[in-house]
């Protein structure tokens, strides 16, 4: 019956196994870039200003007309007249009025290509940083876990020990108050990774977080970087910086196209006239020139309205790189910091953590040291665990923080 039982256990577990579905941190940035609604909404905007171009590219749409001539005076009908036309008409503008126009709108649409990746870079930092905050919150409760089963090992030889007057009651009481303190941990973090993991999806898209597995690893990829190199190309790639420079253009072409309003305008028509009394009917034609008469109000008030804005944007755009500047930085200060950190937990507080642990299970083994001295070896090599775990993560949003103040990919998610 055993047998059969443990046989059952082992296809549950596999069947389980089997059922999880492996989402790397690459996937998960790769279904946020398909299905996050700020992507999608960013990409649709840049399609309707693309769409919009062949409105701005169209000419003025042509106009029919029919007139009447030679009505009598105090006749109360149309069908009075003496002359008639049919005809359509058409205004054509001087083509370097539409040259300046389109040129403008192009401008636009690459401004909201660049407002595109901007976004892109948002999610892929939102997502990095949701994706290594449930690593953080996993690795914590394993932590945990393996320190439950310890406290629970410590708490059996604690009775023992009580039991042959080795320790007092005293030992043993702490003993399980430590055992219940971990369970709360060990409950508070399930809740956490349930909510990291929620965010996580809510940052990817997906439609469900069922029979997810994640790849539970920090990625240690060197940082490597210099800061007048990130700055140097930040300066002159980031897109945020690419979007003011293409809305400046935009502003230069507002200008021209002002300017351009000085040169007349074209209407042109063609028609058939009628005479009603002798029947006789021809065919004409007209050209018509749209003089600018009121060039001194209208457009002077636009021409000086774009050059006020292209003075603005010219200092938006030197005040947006000293901001980019300080921002690259600093997220490469703190991205080192974090590496510091973390380095110096692995190569001194981890080792020194787990020495202490195993001289002060020796001790207490051989009646040398209490269980209330086991237990706090045991918890400082918890807190130290936990620090390091903690370093890593900031690490890691250091660097997904420095990506995006970057405005480039500088660690790639591995497949």
């Amino acid at each position: 019956m055993k047998v059969k039982l443990f046989i059952l256990l082992i296809l549950v577990f596999i069947a389980v196994k089997a059922g999880a579905q492996k989402f790397t941190l690459s996937d998960a940035l790769e279904s946020a870039a398909s299905f996050h609604p700020d992507i999608i909404a960013a990409r649709e905007e840049v399609s309707a200003l693309r769409a919009k171009v062949w409105a701005d590219i169209s000419p003025a749409k042509p106009e029919i007309f029919y007139e009447v001539e030679g009505i009598p005076p105090g006749t109360n009908r149309l069908s009075g007249y003496d002359e008639r036309k049919l005809g359509i008409s058409q205004s054509i503008e001087f083509p370097l009025s539409a040259f300046y126009r389109v040129r403008e709108s192009r401008h636009v649409v690459q401004a909201a290509d660049y407002r595109l990746v901007r976004v892109k870079n948002r999610i892929r930092k939102d997502v990095k940083n949701a994706y290594y905050s449930l690593i953080l919150a996993r690795q914590k409760h394993e932590l945990h876990q393996s320190i439950y089963r310890l406290t629970q090992v410590q708490l059996e030889k604690t009775r023992i020990r009580v039991l042959s007057g080795e320790s007092t009651a005293y030992d043993s009481l702490r003993v399980r108050v430590d055992l219940a303190d971990i369970q709360n941990q060990l409950a508070a973090g399930e809740r956490e990774i349930d909510l990291a993991l929620r965010h996580l999806i809510l940052q990817t898209g997906k439609e469900n977080s069922e029979n997810i597995e994640i790849d539970n690893h920090w990625d240690e990829t060197p940082v490597n970087l210099e800061a007048d190199d990130l700055v140097l190309y930040a300066l002159e790639n980031h897109p945020e910086i690419l979007e003011k420079k293409a809305g400046i253009r935009q502003i230069a072409m507002q200008s021209r196209s002002a300017w351009s309003s000085i040169i007349p305008g074209f209407h042109l028509k063609y028609f058939q006239k009628e005479h009603v009394h002798n029947s006789h009917r021809g065919w004409g034609a007209e050209i018509g020139m749209r003089i600018p008469l009121w060039f001194f109000l209208e457009d002077q008030g636009r021409i000086r309205n774009v050059s006020h804005r292209a003075v603005s944007a010219d200092m938006e755009l030197k005040s947006l790189q000293l901001k980019i500047e300080h921002e690259v930085r600093k997220a490469l200060a703190s991205c080192l910091d974090a590496l510091n950190r973390a380095a110096n937990y692995r190569e001194s507080a981890v080792k020194e953590a787990e020495e202490l642990v195993r001289i002060a299970r020796r001790s207490y083994e051989e009646g040398e040291m209490s269980a209330l001295e086991w237990t706090e070896a045991i918890r400082a090599k918890n807190r130290i665990q936990i620090g390091l775990l903690e370093a890593l993560f900031e690490l890691h949003t250091a660097r997904a923080d420095l990506e995006y103040a970057a405005g480039r990919i500088l660690f790639p998610a591995a497949r």
